[in-house]
């Protein structure tokens, strides 16, 4: 945590790229997830129906009726599928991905099949 700490204080939040960064760094962490099911080697890799796009990411609830996040990457290396990976927002931290991701989302509109970092 002292390390996602310093990436807050570090990055400015108001810059489109940082914040698109900093979205990108704490959905990581919290989803568990693998580098490579969220991000692509160049913007000109990217395809949509193989990385993760705005559209595969929606908010839900658990079975409790608690907050979750939702994020389908069409296709892993496992998987031609893809996979359901999920994290809960974390509203008491500074390091909350659901924040970072909506700050991304304002300072960084598109539409839903762009890349989700984009």
């Amino acid at each position: 945590m002292d390390t996602l700490n310093l990436f807050h204080n570090m990055l400015n939040k108001d810059d489109p790229c940082k914040a698109a960064i900093f979205a990108c760094l704490m959905v990581l962490f919290y989803c568990l997830a693998r580098l490579s099911k969220f991000t692509v080697p160049s913007i000109k890799n990217f395809n949509p129906s193989k990385h993760i796009t705005w559209a595969g990411y929606h908010p839900s609830h658990n079975h409790e009726g608690l907050p979750i996040m939702v994020f389908h990457p069409p296709t892993t290396k496992c998987s031609s599928r893809g996979k359901t990976v999920q994290c809960a927002p974390q509203p008491t931290a500074n390091l909350d991905p659901q924040c970072a991701l909506k700050n991304h989302f304002c300072l960084n509109p598109a539409g839903d099949m762009a890349h989700l970092f984009a």
